[in-house]
């Protein structure tokens, strides 16, 4: 789900030897892939055609995984599912960063866009927005360390949680 690719081209342009692949579904890249080429990123920045839930992702073959804005789209076992796949596809010491909408894990805890947000993804995809702690349990399930979540400042409810493969 990398889409338009503007996360992997600042990845890129801020680490000048860094290279990115966008796997996102065939019709995303045919849409994207004009906005991607106006970045002038070259081969360093490259567009996959595919499905994150069905494609091989390969094994103990990248570095760093990004899953920005996806997990909404889809229910508790495609996502488990697609954290183990992800994690079984880092190399050892590699990391997987998810950027989502974060639910409270409560009606008292707070933080209205996340339950706005996951009525709305209800609707739309047949989903929802996950609490942190269902996150950090597929992260576990996988077989990989969660790391801290961070919060973005500019973008209320939005977080990025991580975790890392063992060496």
């Amino acid at each position: 789900g990398g889409g338009h690719g503007a996360y992997s081209v600042a990845f890129c342009r801020a680490r000048p030897g860094l290279r990115a692949t966008i796997l996102d579904l065939p019709e995303a890249v045919a849409a994207a892939a004009p906005i991607l080429a106006a970045e002038g990123m070259g081969e360093r920045v490259v567009h996959r055609p595919g499905n994150a839930l069905d494609d091989d992702l390969g094994k103990e073959a990248w570095d760093f995984i990004l899953l920005a804005q996806l997990v909404h789209h889809f229910d508790a076992e495609a996502n488990a599912a697609l954290v183990r796949r992800a994690g079984a596809a880092l190399k050892p010491k590699g990391r997987l960063a998810i950027l989502d909408v974060l639910r409270p894990a409560s009606p008292e805890a707070g933080g209205q866009a996340g339950a706005l947000l996951d009525l709305y993804f209800a609707i739309t995809s047949n989903s929802g927005t996950w609490p942190a702690e269902t996150i950090a349990r597929w992260f576990r399930d996988a077989g990989l360390r969660p790391g801290k979540t961070v919060a973005l400042r500019t973008t209320p409810g939005i977080s990025v949680m991580t975790a890392s493969k063992p060496a």
